[in-house]
Parts: C-alpha cells; sequence; structure tokens
C-alpha cells in the first residue's frame, strides 16, 4: 500500500504543516497509524506479516514508526534515511528495532547514527553502484539492494 501523507499529493487533507517539527513528524507517525488502521480492517490481509518501507524523509519517519508504538509492524526498512531531518528534534530516547538501513557512502554515517539508536535485530548496508546512482529511489535500482529488502521482509513476515 502507499499513500500521501496529510498535505502531499492527492491528500484529501487541508493540513498545514506546523512550525514546530517536532509536531509535524510526530503527524506524520499518525499518519501510518491511519495506514495500518485501514490495512487492519482488510479481510486479506495477515496483520502478523506488515512491514514497512521509506525512502528518504520518509525513512526517518518509518524509523520512528518502528519504535514500538505500532505492534502491528513487524519490519521496517529504511532507504537512504537523512541525519538532518532528525538531528533537531531527537528530545527522547526510544529504540525502534527490525530496521535494515540502505544507504550510499555518502549517507553511511547518518544510517549508522539512528542503527546505534536502534536495537537488535538491525542491520545497515551500504551500496556502491555500478548505475550511478546517488539517492532514494534510484538505489533500489541496484539489484543487490532490491533483493536485501525483499530479504529482510521475508526474514520477519515470513519466517513464522
Amino acid at each position: 500500500m502507499a499513500y500521501d501523507v496529510r498535505g502531499q499529493g492527492e491528500s484529501t487533507s487541508n493540513y498545514r504543516v506546523p512550525q514546530d517539527d517536532l509536531q509535524y513528524r510526530l503527524d506524520l507517525v499518525k499518519d501510518i497509524g491511519g495506514a495500518l488502521k485501514f490495512l487492519m480492517a482488510q479481510s486479506e490481509i495477515d496483520p502478523q506479516r506488515i512491514g514497512i518501507a521509506g525512502i528518504g524523509f520518509s525513512a526517518n519517519t518509518v524509523w520512528w514508526a518502528s519504535m514500538g508504538i505500532y505492534p502491528e509492524l513487524k519490519a521496517a526498512v529504511a532507504v537512504s534515511i537523512r541525519f538532518s531531518h532528525l538531528q533537531p528534534v531527537y528530545p527522547f530516547k526510544f529504540a525502534p528495532r527490525r530496521v535494515l538501513f540502505m544507504t550510499d557512502p555518502i549517507d553511511k554515517n547518518g544510517a549508522q547514527f539512528f542503527a546505534e539508536q536502534t536495537d537488535d535485530p538491525k542491520q545497515v548496508n551500504v551500496y556502491i553502484a555500478e548505475l550511478n546512482f546517488d539517492y532514494g529511489m534510484e538505489l533500489l535500482q541496484e539489484a543487490r539492494a532490491t533483493q536485501d529488502m525483499f530479504a529482510w521482509f521475508k526474514r520477519f513476515l515470513l519466517s513464522f
């Protein structure tokens, strides 16, 4: 499932981004809760097999959502997570879990910072592409990156 967060794309919300960056991030995490509520109401969805992935700014939101407030989330993948997106608003200690961080050498330090704040199981994969990508969706053009993402979800969503 893919969705537009409040105030973006085809979202029906008239949401205005608040001046408080922390409040905005928490609102985005609430959007994930709304998506989960919708998924859980679908009879064809196995509630024990829900994972989440995000790219760039959304990778940061995915990381926040994986901190345990949504036990329905069994695995997370953060692609090209950006340290600068979260650094000014890190007011409390929490420990997300089951997160695969996928990054390029440029963002490696940021991904490692987030991994240090993450409980096991966690993993940081750095991709040096032959395809000349530099960020986000382009990273997933690397065959190994896509395989790693599916393997991570398979490990935590299909292993029981």
